[in-house]
């Protein structure tokens, strides 16, 4: 089509009737779903053209409402995703407008299936070419209000443009409980022009590449509250009318406050694995328990609650979490711990001896695997002991956290064996990967196993961080080792395999407590 390559909603003049396109998903397994569609000037999905042009027989404005849907995988020059035309004539005007998960019609869907999703749609033109139009495009007169979605892996000049220009709405674009993550545009990500202001509530930016300089660019005003913003190398926003920016982390925060407010940080968050598209926050984040609770029972993308206290962390100023997710319990501190399905978040010491292995494991589902060493000694030299992999934790808040887990190497004799060694070192201010941390407060290591059966110590060493040792940087990091022993120099092979490494804080017996089972939600 060239307009409309899915969905074509069109105002018709004459009358004052409107028209509005409802979709939503009836099967919880299959999500209602615009898909894969094509408009050679607009609205590769979804396009919404009122009539104003027939007055003053009367204008008949343009609206879209969907409920647990996709709109993925469309393109156009412009709003690939959704566009919202307008239509003006002499002292009148019709809007067009979205809205995302706005009440509730039809049946949520299941859970792990992908829904309320805005992804892989792509602005180009119709042999091909990246244009520098936007995923979604709301002309003037228009709105967009959208919450509970996320746009991922859409291309070209912004995400989201808004147009404004007196819209009957106090905001041309509200954005609630959103994540934009790993999306690639030319411009800025969000783009307000003219009168168009913009609203964000509780969202995640995060992970995209963007070619200009700003991430946010309102011409007029602009309101963030209880959200993260981590773009690091971009300025955050630039704002032309007024600006209320409330509990925000961000990677820059001079644009958003200058500096002065006590409600914007600048830091890292700490996303659990950015790199898999996993934004959920990580227990030492600075973004958990950042801002007050709100009265109500909303959730968070995941539907789950919000204002969850986290045992031991810092309270800034209340119990609410920052961005699109509410972290539900203290536990897993190791991440990767069972390595059911893969390692990648185990950095590696020595590149190409050591990885996951299926065939072995003890914790976990049947199958699920087991971290093995298996290093060759070189020809000529000697090796006792290695670190091949490693893990950085930040710590949520001062206690006594204990490491353990479970290991095995191969067969010993006499006058050699081999152990398999959790190491651990402790830093009051460690950077982000907790390398080159300078000074290490403390250290120590213990071993697991040794010899073909799996071991798991009784009583692991405790690690007391004192608060007056704590600060939001400290953190712990484990190292996996296998060290060989005995008279008989050199062996062949350091051969260990790792599985079930956890870190529990305060007193092993207290742990069920510590995750929030006594009437929380886990």
């Amino acid at each position: 089509a060239r307009y409309g390559g899915g969905i074509a909603i069109l105002g018709e003049g004459g009358s004052f009737d409107s028209a509005h396109v409802y979709i939503y998903t009836t099967d919880p397994l299959r999500p209602v779903r615009v898909h894969g569609n094509t408009a050679s000037q607009g609205g590769g999905g979804i396009y919404l053209k009122p009539d104003s042009e027939s007055v003053p027989g009367g204008i008949s404005s343009a609206y879209v409402s969907a409920f647990n849907f996709r709109i993925d995988g469309n393109t156009a020059p412009q709003g690939a995703a959704v566009y919202g035309d307008f239509s003006s004539s002499v002292g009148y005007s019709a809007s067009a407008s979205v809205y995302l998960n706005l009440g509730l019609v039809g049946v949520a869907c299941a859970a792990g299936i992908p829904c309320n999703t805005i992804d892989g749609n792509i602005a180009q033109n119709s042999n091909g070419s990246a244009t520098t139009g936007a995923a979604i495009l709301i002309e003037e007169e228009g709105t967009l209000f959208a919450r509970d979605f996320q746009m991922r892996g859409n291309s070209g000049g912004q995400v989201i443009r808004l147009l404004g220009e007196g819209s009957i709405s106090d905001y041309e674009g509200l954005l609630v409980t959103c994540l934009i993550a790993d999306n690639i545009v030319s411009g800025h990500l969000l783009l307000a022009n003219g009168e168009a202001d913009l609203q964000i509530e509780s969202c995640t930016i995060a992970n995209n590449v963007i070619a200009a300089p700003r991430v946010i660019d309102a011409s007029d005003n602009l309101i963030i509250r209880r959200s993260i913003i981590d773009q690091p190398g971009k300025t955050s926003v630039a704002v032309g009318g007024s600006r209320t920016i409330e509990y925000v982390l961000a990677s820059e925060r001079l644009s958003l406050d200058g500096g002065k407010g006590t409600t914007v940080v600048e830091a890292t968050p700490r996303f659990i694995d950015p790199g898999a598209g996993d934004y959920h926050l990580r227990a030492g984040s600075p973004a958990i328990d950042f801002a007050p609770a709100l009265a109500g029972d909303d959730r968070d993308l995941d539907g789950l609650p919000r204002d969850f206290d986290l045992p031991i962390h810092f309270n800034r100023t209340g119990v609410r979490d920052l961005g699109t997710y509410e972290r539900q319990a203290l536990q897993p501190l190791v991440l990767n711990d069972k390595f059911d399905t893969n390692d990648r978040l185990w950095d590696v010491g020595i590149p190409g001896i050591s990885g996951r292995d299926p065939a072995q494991n003890i914790s976990g589902a049947p199958g699920s695997g087991s971290m093995a060493i298996d290093f060759v000694n070189p020809i000529g030299s000697f090796v006792r002991r290695i670190n091949v992999r490693q893990q950085c934790i930040h710590l949520p808040g001062p206690g006594t956290y204990y490491l353990n887990g479970y290991g095995h190497t191969v067969p010993g004799s006499a006058v050699q064996s081999q152990s398999a060694i959790l190491y651990w070192q402790f830093s009051r201010n460690g950077n982000e990967a907790c390398s080159n941390i300078g000074d290490v407060d403390m250290f120590g290591e213990f071993v697991v196993g040794s010899g073909p059966a799996w071991g798991f110590p009784d009583n692991p060493p405790g690690i007391e961080v004192t608060e007056s040792m704590w600060t939001s940087n400290s953190s712990i990091s484990v190292a996996m080792l296998v060290e060989l022993s005995g008279t008989l120099l050199p062996a062949t092979h350091l051969k260990a395999w790792f599985d079930g490494i956890t870190m529990i804080v305060n007193a092993p017996t207290e742990e069920l407590f510590l995750d929030g089972f006594e009437g929380t939600p886990p």
